[in-house]
């Protein structure tokens, strides 16, 4: 019967020379696994920091004692002064023309496209003149009011800028600068009529009459910007925006007599008779109005 036999690692010592392992160190590994040893009691354990979140709450700093300054602070006013006296009537007046554009927009939008080309293409704005749609003359009846409006907003503030008429109240003195407007574009119409009655050419000045008031249309909408900054800027502004609203209209009366002049050469008419209308019909009414404008300026 065999006998059992025990194993003794001392023996491999021996007999294989196989270095002892020191006592103290394999009790110091022992202690070192039982310290790390991974316990799922303590891990699925509440007492966990890992389930526990963070502190959310902050510290606010009082101050019990708030620091008095030596002197007191007082808020310093802007003093911003306007040139118009009653920036509500203007503010009634531009907001009405910006609601009868903003309903040009809507109503005939399919004519706005074709209108705002047909001050810098000639063949878009005969296109224009011969269109027959119904709508057309409602369309030219909008705008013919629109620019109405804005250039008698430009009278209204230069008489308001230089002082004239200023026992008059806003909406009398308004009035009146809608007389002066209006009776400067009838006079030029009529002027223009009378030249192609005498001239035997009604067509060609009627379509010369539609340039005219075509191009009144468009730089009617192109001041309208130039009176609101005017109306709600400061005073050290105003008579310069104005300036440039004044040169904004004789640009737009220069662009008339160039597209005046090639309607006039294309329909054969003499040249001579063109300049005779310029001067007579054009210019001399021109010069008429700035020697009364220079008047009252220079008279207060």
């Amino acid at each position: 019967m065999n006998q059992q036999q025990s194993f003794n690692p001392d023996s491999l010592v021996a007999t294989h020379a196989i270095p002892r392992i020191p006592y103290k160190f394999t009790q110091h590994l022992q202690e070192a696994q039982k310290d790390t040893s991974c316990s799922w009691e303590q891990m699925l354990s509440y007492n966990n920091p890992l389930f526990h979140s963070s502190s959310t709450e902050k510290k606010i700093f009082i101050e019990t004692h708030p620091q008095v300054f030596d002197r007191a602070i007082t808020p310093v006013p802007v003093n911003k002064t306007y040139a118009y006296k009653d920036p509500d009537f203007l503010l009634v007046l531009v907001l009405f023309l910006t609601t009868l554009y903003a309903a040009l927009t809507v109503v005939f939008s399919r004519y706005l496209k074709q209108f705002a080309y047909a001050p810098f293409i000639y063949s878009e704005s005969v296109r224009l003149y011969n269109d027959q749609s119904a709508v057309i003359p409602s369309f030219f009846a909008w705008l013919n009011g629109i620019a109405l409006m804005v250039v008698s907003i430009f009278i209204y503030l230069c008489f308001k800028q230089y002082g004239w008429y200023e026992q008059m109240n806003s909406f009398p003195l308004f009035l009146l600068a809608m007389l002066f407007a209006a009776g400067f574009l009838l006079f030029r119409a009529l002027t223009i009529k009378i030249a192609g009655w005498l001239l035997n050419r009604r067509d060609v000045f009627r379509e010369y009459l539609f340039q005219n008031l075509l191009y009144y249309k468009m730089g009617s909408l192109a001041m309208l910007p130039l009176l609101i900054v005017a109306i709600f800027s400061d005073a050290t502004w105003t008579g310069y925006t104005l300036a440039v609203a004044a040169a904004l209209l004789l640009i737009i009366h220069l662009y008339i007599y160039a597209r005046g002049t090639k309607i006039i050469l294309k329909k054969g008419i003499l040249i001579f008779y063109w300049i005779l209308y310029l001067c007579t019909a054009e210019f001399v009414p021109f010069l008429m109005l700035y020697k009364y404008i220079s008047t009252r300026v220079q008279g207060g």
